[in-house]
């Protein structure tokens, strides 16, 4: 059965071949309407849950949407209608086309005669997150002739970060993590510097002039002598129990 062109029918439309004329033309299926269409994003940050790597996320209109759906790929191999997600900061490239179970109705692609690429592509970035942290305590220490550790960690970084500490800064500077605190021996006023160490979900903290906390090795007290003139006597020894 012929139809005119441009006259719809059982879901199909004519299309004319030649303008000129107007009496060529063929049976193609109809075009599937989509709503939204999906997009890429840069303004995510990671946030320990799993986050869908497209926003909008892609709509077919109603009348449609019964047969037809965006099949989304990570990889450009295996395509599904589930919306990529992930958990971890980083670029991803989703590839995706409109899928169809209609045979009337063709699938859509962003270049179908492409053989190795007929899909859409759009990025999305999931940045990174500052980490959460607190500096080290500082400690008030006494002369002991050993060597004494001078802060303490009481609160760890975020999940994976590192703090590390270094008595220095600049080139020279030794760096070293917890459990692994600078200490010292020697009675003084000691700056113990400190930054974190990042990974793929938080940025690094980096150390600097005003990155530390300070600790004190004090002397060792002299005992107090209660030595009363009225209980001593010229001559007399005194023992260690009569010192006080």
């Amino acid at each position: 059965e012929f139809i005119k062109p441009g006259e719809v029918k059982s879901n199909y439309k004519a299309i004319t071949l030649d303008e000129s004329t107007g009496e060529q033309f063929e049976i193609v299926g109809m075009g599937i309407n989509v709503d939204v269409w999906p997009e890429g994003f840069d303004n995510k940050t990671y946030n320990g849950s799993s986050i869908k790597l497209l926003d909008p996320i892609g709509v077919i209109s109603k009348e449609h949407s019964n047969f037809a759906s965006f099949y989304y790929s990570t990889d450009g191999i295996s395509f599904s209608p589930n919306v990529p997600e992930s958990s971890n900061a980083g670029t991803y490239t989703i590839k995706y086309y409109v899928h169809s179970n209609n045979k009337n109705f063709k699938p859509i692609y962003r270049d179908k005669d492409n053989i190795t690429d007929p899909y859409f592509t759009v990025v999305s970035e999931i940045k990174k997150a500052d980490p959460v942290y607190e500096p080290p305590v500082g400690l008030e220490l006494v002369y002991s002739g050993e060597a004494q550790r001078l802060a303490v960690q009481k609160i760890k970084p975020s999940a994976g970060c590192k703090m590390e500490y270094s008595l220095t800064l600049g080139e020279e500077a030794v760096w070293s993590a917890d459990p692994f605190i600078p200490s010292a021996i020697e009675v003084g006023n000691y700056k113990v510097y400190y930054r974190v160490k990042g990974n793929s979900n938080y940025y690094d903290v980096p150390e600097n002039e005003t990155h530390y906390v300070e600790a004190e090795i004090k002397k060792v007290p002299v005992p107090e002598m209660d030595l009363e003139a009225s209980n001593l006597t010229y001559g007399d020894t005194l023992s260690l129990s009569e010192i006080s």
